[in-house]
């Protein structure tokens, strides 16, 4: 049990569970509004499953570190390899994050909490500037609304704020 606090396991635990809940619910959509949910949700499924078996059974995750055969000096051998170890609170803080993100996209929806979300996590988290970090969240924006609401014509979740009732199902 002590062994599910430490590390990036607890995030890795909820982006777990938000993950499933996203494929079970994307299998419900339309034939083509379903291939993306699908085709990201299952590896993404995948590979948080086996990140938090190896927490009781590293070996399992041995067979996939990629290496360059020798070609770099650099490289450090397979013995030198390890987890890297998260502090509590950078981990929480990530947990925050997701949270603020899930909490704004119930308020104001998709097209506003997203764009919201990379702004104020790529200045704060990632330390850019505010230009740089507005254009990602710009471009963020235009590919919402191009590709799910122009392209497949799928109705996105406008928020609470906006009049849309949470989709509790």
């Amino acid at each position: 049990m002590r062994k599910l606090l430490e590390g990036s396991t607890p995030l890795n635990i909820v982006m777990l569970g938000f993950a499933l809940y996203c494929l079970v619910v994307g299998a419900g959509y339309g034939h083509n509004s379903r291939i993306f949910p699908i085709a990201v949700g299952i590896p993404t499924v995948i590979l948080l499953a086996l990140s938090i078996v190896a927490v009781w059974k590293p070996t399992i995750l041995r067979g996939a570190d990629v290496h360059l055969g020798g070609a770099s000096s650099d490289e450090p051998n397979a013995d030198e390899i390890g987890e890297a170890k998260y502090e509590t609170a950078h981990v929480a803080a990530m947990m925050g994050w997701l949270m603020f993100a899930g909490v704004a996209i119930g308020l104001i929806g998709f097209r506003f909490a997203v764009p919201l979300f990379v702004l104020l996590f790529g200045r704060f988290e990632g330390q850019a500037n505010w230009l740089t970090a507005a254009l990602v969240a710009f471009f963020t924006w235009a590919f919402i609304i191009g590709y799910f609401d122009l392209f497949m014509n799928f109705g996105m979740f406008r928020g609470v704020v906006f009049g849309d009732l949470l989709p509790l199902y």
